[in-house]
């Protein structure tokens, strides 16, 4: 009798160690993430500028999870958008797919520098769309007002 539960513990053993052994090696598996993992945030200091004057900042994605993730986008998050508030442009982002390992705390930095032409209001528009293991993440700072004169 006690063979025989021996011999069943062991294939149990047998049966679950390549389960175990899958999620250890896989970062962050099983785990819900959502844009609160994942913070946006822009280091933008002022929002009225001269014309002539450089309009600069860094939009960053920062890994809060606490865990080594895989994230999946477009290779351009976050996206900046700036456009005249009367322009009704068409906006598209690439469609090409880019893979990187993200460290928990580390950060996905865009720096954006533009030098105003023309005095006028102006939108900026900053969101991200990454897969973070497997599930979509969005997040979006609401559109800021810039204005040039």
């Amino acid at each position: 009798m006690m063979k025989k539960l021996y011999a069943i513990f062991i294939a149990i053993i047998i049966c679950i160690s390549p389960i175990l052994a899958i999620s250890v090696l896989t970062p962050g598996q099983g785990k819900t993430f959502n844009e609160k993992n994942f913070p946006l945030e822009i280091d933008l200091l002022n929002t009225n500028f001269n014309v002539g004057e450089k309009i600069s900042f860094k939009a960053t994605i920062t890994n809060k999870s606490g865990e080594d993730v895989n994230v999946t986008s477009n290779g351009q998050m976050p996206c900046i958008f700036f456009h005249n508030i009367n322009d009704t442009p068409t906006h598209s982002e690439t469609t090409i797919i880019v893979e990187q390992i993200l460290r928990a705390n580390d950060k996905i930095p865009k720096v954006f520098e533009y030098t105003a032409v023309e005095a006028g209001t102006y939108i900026l528009d900053i969101h991200y769309h990454i897969e973070v293991n497997g599930i979509e993440i969005h997040d979006k700072i609401d559109d800021i007002i810039i204005e040039v004169k």
